[in-house]
């Protein structure tokens, strides 16, 4: 992996501030991380420039102020989070290389612009031509992907950012492109060389265990897995369980996972997604249980959180989640059973005749 921090670190033209961050850790594996081969195709054959996930806000009080290491996959979804968790590195993973090489292209925008306004600036049609002589210094390898990832992007982009002020505003929440202190955080981690962009994939051989092994090699836990809705199209192989249980996680780590299978409860305002958060540990416990095949379980299985469409998952025991899981359906079925009267109860008077009419809660 070329290690394009580096290079556009230098593009900063302004004095470097007091630093916000403490002092660096060991960097070394996260500045050869190794890629994943490249999928032989890509999900639906689409390039996943901007998320949909339109309630990311619901995850900000299970992030906040986090640290250690976030890892996620897809685009504008990590920096926003990132500005909530405040990690010390970043790493921006995703088995589409069109993603990686967006990345880049964020790279380069957070080293050149010193403020917040300054970096949505770079994004609109006006201004493009700034943002891409700042993609044209870029090492060679990096450079053509980074340049089409632009000129693709760059709308979505634009209004993408429009979208999250106005979601997050409607939340009461700030977030990098709305709060200087947000925006110069993650700028830092960009400046000082800590943010790291790779292609790799949550079920291959190589990028995941590498980044486990950089976050040991830091003596940093991973904080912070953001999964998207990845896990959608994959079941939980060898491989898989094998990459999960290699991260570090400790007793203040969290996954935050989307899903879309339809028997699972939507959030509201979620674009027909359902909202994940479970502790580190206890996902690194359902991984490897053979009983857990895909997250559409852990998800169906784990306790509603405070509002419909979202769940919280901190249980180590599978087992004892289903059980309970299985109980609780157990229990409406009953519920549901009781609130309807037999038919012998009917007045003969009923206007509907033989049907059933649930009792008046």
């Amino acid at each position: 992996m070329i290690n394009v921090v580096v290079v556009v670190a230098g593009l900063a033209s302004l004095s470097p501030p007091a630093p916000l961050l403490p002092p660096g850790p060991n960097l070394s594996g996260f500045a050869s991380l190794p890629a994943d081969p490249a999928p032989a195709e890509i999900t639906r054959g689409a390039h996943y420039w901007i998320g949909n996930e339109d309630r990311l806000d619901v995850f900000y009080d299970d992030v906040k102020d986090k640290g250690g290491v976030h890892v996620g996959v897809g685009a504008e979804q990590n920096w926003l989070l990132a500005g909530w968790s405040k990690p010390r590195v970043v790493v921006l993973m995703d088995f589409d290389q069109a993603i990686v090489d967006l990345q880049h292209v964020y790279l380069v925008a957070f080293a050149k612009a010193a403020t917040k306004e300054e970096f949505k600036a770079l994004w609109l049609d006006k201004s493009r031509k700034g943002l891409r002589e700042g993609v044209l210094a870029l090492p060679v390898g990096v450079r053509t992907g980074a340049l089409e990832a632009l000129k693709v992007a760059r709308w979505n982009i634009e209004r993408r950012f429009a979208r999250l002020e106005t979601q997050m505003g409607a939340k009461g929440l700030t977030f990098f492109l709305t709060d200087d202190a947000q925006y110069a955080y993650l700028r830092e981690l960009v400046t000082s060389g800590r943010a790291f962009a790779v292609r790799g994939d949550l079920t291959a051989n190589q990028t995941m265990k590498a980044i486990a092994a950089a976050a040991v090699t830091a003596a940093l836990p991973i904080r912070t897995l953001y999964l998207s809705n990845a896990e959608q199209y994959f079941m939980y192989k060898k491989s898989t369980r094998e990459n999960f249980a290699s991260l570090p996680f400790d007793g203040d780590s969290v996954v935050l996972r989307t899903h879309g299978w339809v028997s699972l409860p939507y959030l509201k305002d979620g674009n027909s997604y359902h909202y994940g958060v479970q502790s580190g540990l206890s996902f690194q416990a359902f991984a490897k249980d053979p009983l857990v095949w895909a997250s559409r379980q852990i998800l169906l299985w784990a306790p509603a959180d405070t509002e419909k469409g979202t769940s919280k998952l901190t249980s180590t025991s599978p087992a004892e989640t289903k059980a309970a899981f299985e109980a609780r359906v157990a229990a409406e079925k009953a519920g549901k059973t009781k609130a309807v009267k037999p038919k012998a109860e009917l007045s003969s008077g009923s206007s509907r005749g033989g049907d059933e009419i649930p009792a008046t809660p």
